[in-house]
């Protein structure tokens, strides 16, 4: 519990998120990046769901959905259209 004690008054929770996000920043394109940070809402309720049992209410899974299509979407128009600019750079 001690140890638990100190690391608590040495590093807060911030600092460490922090930190994982700046090393994040610098090994993922930005591209990427953008949509993982699209998802952390949808992440935060099953996080809390599976934590706490606290249910999502219906406007929670109906925004997670509309999330994960916008982010499905996303995913699947970049590789087309970066194959587009790159037949056009051949022409």
């Amino acid at each position: 519990m001690r140890c638990l004690y100190i690391v608590n008054e040495n590093i807060s929770e911030g600092e460490i998120s922090r930190a994982l996000f700046y090393l994040v920043l610098r090994r993922m394109q930005m591209s990427a990046h953008s949509i993982v940070l699209t998802l952390s809402p949808v992440a935060a309720v099953l996080w809390t769901y599976f934590l706490f049992g606290a249910a999502p209410t219906d406007q929670q899974i109906w925004g997670g959905c509309g999330v994960i299509i916008g982010v499905f979407i996303v995913t699947l128009i970049q590789p087309v259209k970066r194959a587009q600019k790159e037949k056009e750079k051949l022409t």
